[in-house]
């Protein structure tokens, strides 16, 4: 069951460690512990901080980030599961499995069911797209040297670039996507009578 989480069935450090915390810190510091990772997760890390600090202030617990940490890793690897596999007994039965403490289940459950953060929205983009072709030439793994990957500057209205890099075979894959479905869009502006402006 550690395969629905980590993809393998050797569980990370801070996640093993949480079986031993039962005694030391009540189900209140857990679900304020929780609520500062899904804080985190949502990309409020001084809120997150401000929550973490909260519940330190009154623990007695010595572990308490430590703690917090496998909770964080338990919560990141629920929300890159598909909808389909993030179901409360499916959760609740790998919880058991990896050794979780009972008394901390409905409330881990409750927030890896939950909703997910929105996802930012797409960049407005008013500029051309700025593109490079790099190569590797020297790396520590043998298989990256001379792999060429190419780069992509997408300007926004507010004047931030977002860079993308993608090796090159992503990138002649993303490039064929985008073709089709650009003709895919013409296609159907043509069937409907709609003309570009």
């Amino acid at each position: 069951m550690t395969e629905l989480y980590f993809g393998a069935t050797r569980l990370p450090p801070e996640v093993k460690l949480l079986r031993s915390q039962n005694e030391v810190i009540s189900e209140g510091e857990v679900k304020g512990l929780i609520q500062a990772a899904q804080l985190h997760l949502e990309q409020r890390p001084k809120a997150a901080g401000c929550a973490f600090s909260a519940v330190a202030a009154s623990s007695q617990c010595r572990e308490l980030a430590a703690v917090y940490g496998g909770l964080l890793t338990l919560l990141q690897a629920a929300r890159a599961l598909p909808p389909s596999r993030r179901r409360a007994a499916t959760l609740t039965a790998a919880l058991r499995q990896i050794r979780v403490p009972d008394a901390w289940h409905a409330a881990l459950v409750e927030a890896m069911c939950g909703p997910l953060p929105p996802t930012p929205a797409a960049p407005d983009v008013t500029a051309p797209v700025h593109w490079q072709l790099d190569i590797v030439i020297n790396h520590s793994e043998r298989g990256r040297i001379l792999e060429p990957s190419v780069g992509l500057g997408i300007p926004s209205s507010s004047g931030e670039t977002t860079y993308l890099q993608f090796p090159k075979a992503q990138f002649l894959r993303f490039r064929q996507e985008m073709a089709v479905m650009q003709r895919e869009m013409e296609s159907a502006e043509s069937k409907a009578g709609i003309r570009p402006s």
